[in-house]
């Protein structure tokens, strides 16, 4: 039987992806809940002129990748 700290620590221990759902005044007591705490919701920083991203052609698509942290 594990809690849900135990099991996330244990996970993150060996270099996995863990998160046990808190509560909100759970997250408020945890390191990182306190550290994101002063920092705005959306951060926005102006890099300048990038390359555009070029679509791939066709109704395929092979070759895109995406990243879901969900």
């Amino acid at each position: 039987m594990w809690s849900g700290v135990e099991l996330e620590s244990a996970v993150v221990a060996a270099g996995g992806c863990a998160a046990w759902m808190r509560l909100p005044q759970d997250w408020t007591e945890h390191p990182q809940g306190r550290a994101i705490a002063a920092e705005p919701s959306v951060h926005w920083e102006d890099h300048g002129a990038c390359a555009s991203f070029a679509a791939p052609e066709g109704p395929s698509l092979e070759g895109l990748k995406v990243l879901d942290l969900t």
